[in-house]
């Protein structure tokens, strides 16, 4: 392979290496790691043997682990870490081993990037991987199989001698399609297979972390896509293979330049596709002709981030320019050309009141989308927000002691406490749910349906005891 300006692929002789990863179990997520499958496919393709635990489709297992390693007995063994939620679980994976095992461990992923430093000082991790793997990685297994330093590699942070080395980050690779497609047999076969164009998010909204990494890689080139071409040979693939019943597009947002989607759509015609799809869009990226000419093609299926009903909270807090009426208007074309709608909302942002949530809750019932899903406010580190919630002092708690976005909130401000912000957020799921009771509400002034929000709300501990009580009851009756 030619060496590259970044300097990431040595033309020396390498040797087969034996890597092992682990992801760790990620609760409630419908979320396709394709960050591990890529790099696992990259590494394959120079030879080297790729195995994997993966803890997303099995409960977690430190006899597993040990099982594993014992088998494959790898030379390096890296941890692939999606979210800050679980931080704690990947410092237990890495205690796991090292009681067992010297093997070199290394940490990546989204959560590492922006929080180094706090996985770096684990005593049982010597590495972490600082933006996208796969050269850092290929790099990296081509030195250790070598037998040769490896402790100036960009993008990696490691330590030696008792000190840490952080190492510059090499600039990111424009080309996409030089990436061979992320290897699924990782994971278990499903009617829906999950898929990206490109990476990176043209967008800065403040409670994510994408802000930061275009500030950490430049604003110029962050944002970049696979060729059409690249993608529809990658979907003739998923449907010789695996003949799904859907497409799930994962960017964060789905290609919206017009020569892209021209030849896409062109592309997907040609070759007689013919699988449904689904897009992530943002509201102010609805277009009349985009939609239409999607839905001619095979697009059933719109998710869109909508996060508050509160449009002052969405502009000034989320860093969200949508207005209401940007949200109204795009669910209506989407109802227009008959896309199914679901809807992202969070519950608990900081400066956000009990009547901004009701506001949530109301235009989620007027919106009337197929699916809602509703989480809870995190303050993720490297994000604006996270940066306000220590500044403030809201933070009640470590967002490694969560499993997920749907248990609980980890703040408290001046409007709501977090015990608030964990009831408020069971009753957008109850009022969801009985949305049929709910929705003729709405004929009633907006203080009448505060009111019985309010009354609600009250009762809100009461049911989710009783509701706990009756899964317990089930729990028992289903082992007898």
């Amino acid at each position: 392979m030619k060496n590259r300006d970044f300097g990431c692929i040595l033309e020396e002789k390498r040797l087969k290496m034996n890597i092992l990863f682990i992801l760790p179990k990620v609760e409630h997520s419908g979320c396709i790691m394709l960050g591990p499958a890529y790099i696992h496919s990259f590494l394959k393709s120079h030879g080297h043997n790729i195995d994997i635990l993966n803890f997303s489709y099995s409960q977690f297992s430190k006899e597993k682990i040990y099982n594993k390693i014992k088998k494959f007995q790898p030379k390096l063994i890296g941890i692939s870490v999606l979210s800050a939620h679980l931080t704690r679980q990947t410092k237990e994976i890495a205690e796991t081993i090292k009681k067992s095992f010297n093997t070199i461990i290394i940490v990546g992923g989204p959560a590492v990037t922006v929080d180094g430093d706090n996985f770096i000082n684990c005593k049982d991790i010597e590495m972490v991987c600082i933006g996208e793997g796969e050269y850092p990685l290929l790099e990296l297994v081509n030195k250790i199989g070598n037998q040769t330093d490896y402790t100036d590699i960009k993008n990696l942070w490691i330590k030696k001698n008792g000190k840490i080395i952080k190492n510059k980050i090499r600039p990111l690779e424009r080309n996409l399609d030089e990436f061979p497609f992320p290897d699924r047999t990782l994971f278990p076969d499903t009617e829906t297979i999950h898929i990206i164009t490109g990476r990176g998010c043209p967008y800065d909204c403040n409670y994510c972390i994408n802000k930061e990494l275009r500030k950490m890689y430049g604003a110029v080139g962050y944002v970049r896509y696979r060729s059409p071409e690249n993608v529809i040979s990658e979907i003739l693939e998923i449907k010789s293979n695996y003949s799904p019943k859907s497409l799930w597009f994962s960017d964060d947002v789905f290609p919206f330049k017009k020569e892209w989607l021209s030849r896409f759509s062109k592309l997907y015609i040609e070759h007689n596709i013919n699988i449904p799809f689904s897009i992530n869009l943002r509201p102010e990226q609805y277009d009349k002709n985009l939609i239409k000419n999607l839905k001619e093609i095979g697009l059933f299926e719109v998710r869109t981030g909508i996060e508050t009903g509160d449009e002052y909270i969405r502009k000034k807090k989320l860093n969200r320019i949508i207005s209401d009426a940007d949200i109204k208007n795009t669910f209506e074309l989407a109802k227009k050309y008959g896309l199914k709608r679901k809807v992202y909302n969070m519950i608990g942002i900081p400066g956000e009141t009990k009547e901004a949530v009701f506001k949530t809750i109301i235009m989620s019932l007027k919106i009337k989308p197929e699916v809602m899903q509703y989480s809870i406010f995190q303050p993720y580190p490297g994000t604006a927000l996270n940066k306000e919630c220590i500044e403030k002092g809201y933070k009640t708690k470590d967002i490694e002691s969560i499993k997920d976005y749907y248990s609980e909130s980890t703040i408290s401000t001046e409007y709501l406490s977090s015990k608030d912000v964990n009831n408020l957020y069971q009753l957008a799921k109850f009022i969801w749910k009985n949305r049929k009771i709910f929705t003729p509400i709405l004929r009633l002034h907006g203080k009448v349906v505060n009111f019985l929000f309010n009354v609600i709300l009250y009762t809100i501990p009461l049911l989710v005891m009783l509701r706990n009580i009756h899964k317990n009851i089930l729990k028992k009756l289903f082992k007898k």
